[in-house]
């Protein structure tokens, strides 16, 4: 028994070390928190039984959790079956304003649903052909349509599950998730908690994975205290306790103290909050609209992600720049695809500022004069979002507000000379 033991532990090692368990959240590490094993035979599980595991069978891919769900309780039978899950799930690490939409899934993934660690021999993978829609801009939702029908899934016991706007509310919460890491039994677990109202959030890249498409930024995240969420546990559906209709799913959480990969904080005020222990979800209210009963996904009325494009010149995040000793202002260094013919644009901190609200926003200017590139940020430290809507050559019609992009930016406090104890103004 000691060596049978031993080679668990091996096992669960060696499954650490060579598989990312999903992208934005690390697989637990020695002596986790677990959530409790759910169980097939528990009367209660029923409404899990939709729920499942989200890999692939080629290379070393990554592991999420997804839900097969539905626009109504009878979609069409001959309609492809629909997962949904995270964002970073269906499509990678897509860029702070990308979207996907109706892409092939690479060749191998499969969905497998009741995944529960007593039923084993009744495990069946079914096939993922598209990613619908998927987006890492402003919130973290991923839809995915599988390689078999609605009737095809209910004859084997699957009923999609519905989803349901959140609409602003704070509930206690519970999510049947797939966790993954140095434990053994990686099959559905069960957590449950309060929520709490949502914050400002980003999370970006270690610094030698320097992207001008990161950090990434939710306005809106819905942080929770629910124990035992790791790496596989992305995607997972939120169910306000007790309930069947999904009404958000799992996308990060901070494990280790810091900010930045896999280390999501809090913005208040325009200055990073840490909170440990703490995971975030997405709601699903702006995707809701989009499952039709009869079982299909219209994404016509979602964000297209075809706004004004804004490349950023350096790695996101502002430092004090200096000449001879005195303090220059940081420049956001934003430049503007010219493709497009007019920008217009506000800046405030990222916690206080409503891009989808035109309040706030500059006159037009001319995109050929690229005004964002030595543009100076404010002095004071803290993280900025610049909120920009642009228009085309040609075209009366601006990017509505509500599809803004959005660009983080974080000033730091000046370093050495000029420094706080150095009280001088920054130069104009």
């Amino acid at each position: 028994m000691k060596i049978l033991s031993a080679c668990a532990l091996v096992l669960c090692a060696l499954h650490a070390q060579t598989s990312r368990s999903d992208l934005l959240n690390e697989p637990a590490g020695k002596e986790p928190v677990l959530a409790p094993l759910l169980s097939v035979h528990d009367p209660a599980s029923v409404r899990f039984f939709s729920v499942g595991r989200v890999r692939s069978t080629i290379g070393i891919g990554w592991s999420c959790t997804a839900s097969l769900v539905a626009g109504s309780d009878t979609p069409d039978p001959h309609k492809p079956a629909l997962l949904v899950t995270a964002g970073h799930c269906a499509a990678g690490l897509t860029g702070d304003n990308e979207v996907v939409t109706d892409r092939p899934m690479g060749e191998g993934w499969f969905f497998i649903p009741s995944y529960f660690y007593d039923n084993k021999d009744q495990h069946v993978r079914i096939p993922i052909a598209r990613v619908l829609y998927s987006t890492m801009k402003s919130t973290d939702l991923g839809v995915l349509e599988l390689g078999e029908t609605y009737g095809e899934v209910l004859a084997k016991g699957f009923k999609p599950l519905r989803l349901r706007a959140l609409d602003g509310a704070t509930p206690d919460i519970d999510i049947a998730h797939v966790p993954l890491g140095l434990f053994p039994d990686h099959y559905l677990r069960y957590s449950e908690c309060p929520s709490r109202a949502p914050v400002a959030l980003y999370e970006t890249l270690r610094k030698h994975e320097v992207r001008p498409d990161v950090p990434w930024f939710w306005p809106r995240a819905n942080p929770n205290n629910c124990i035992g969420l790791y790496g596989g546990s992305s995607g997972a559906p939120i169910f306000a306790r007790g309930t069947w209709e999904i009404i958000g799913v799992h996308s990060t959480g901070l494990r280790e103290p810091g900010c930045g990969w896999s280390k999501p904080c809090e913005i208040e005020a325009g200055q990073p909050v840490a909170r440990l222990d703490t995971s975030y979800f997405a709601a699903v209210d702006r995707v809701v609209d989009a499952f039709k009963a009869d079982g299909s996904f219209d994404p016509s009325g979602l964000e297209p992600g075809t706004g004004i494009l804004l490349s950023r010149k350096g790695g996101g995040q502002g430092t004090d720049g200096r000449v001879a000793g005195e303090r220059r202002p940081v420049r956001w260094g934003m430049l503007i695809d010219e493709s497009f013919e007019s920008v217009r644009y506000k800046i405030g901190f990222a916690d206080e500022t409503h891009c989808e609200q035109a309040k706030g926003y500059g006159a037009a200017e001319a995109v050929l004069q690229q005004p964002l590139l030595d543009l100076a940020t404010p002095s004071a430290p803290g993280f900025y979002v610049m909120c920009a809507v642009g228009k085309r050559p040609g075209s009366e019609q601006w990017q509505p507000w509500a599809q803004a992009t959005i660009k983080l930016l974080r000033v730091e406090p000046p370093a050495g000379p000029g420094s706080p104890a150095d009280s001088s103004p920054p130069a104009e």
